[in-house]
């Protein structure tokens, strides 16, 4: 990361934290691989799949900076994940699982944790 990256200061990408985050990053980007899609389709695709599993209807809002992330989220519809995916994804990564917090502590309770 560049030393203004704002992510530097976030205890997630924190050494102490950071290789335990990245080997859940490449476990979830080989279900993408499996899946024909990035991992950012994955992401997205996860919580539509939720809404699938609990009955409700879940559209996640994207934002996008360039028309071709535009089109790659529009894609994320392609991506069916099944009851096995979603059983696997919560194996690898159970709430929780990520190390260290989103944010310095100092700053948790704006995001009401």
């Amino acid at each position: 990361m560049a030393a203004d990256d704002i992510r530097a200061r976030l205890p997630r990408f924190g050494s102490a934290n950071v290789e335990d985050n990245l080997r859940l990053r490449s476990a979830l980007e080989a279900i993408a691989r499996r899946k024909n899609a990035t991992l950012a389709q994955l992401s997205i695709a996860w919580p539509m799949a939720q809404g699938s599993r609990s009955g409700a209807f879940i559209i996640p809002i994207l934002g996008a900076k360039s028309r071709e992330h535009l089109e790659e989220n529009v894609r994320v519809a392609e991506v069916g994940l099944t009851a096995d995916d979603l059983a696997e994804i919560d194996r690898i990564v159970p709430p929780g699982a990520a190390s260290g917090t989103r944010y310095p502590i100092g700053q948790m309770h704006r995001v009401n944790v």
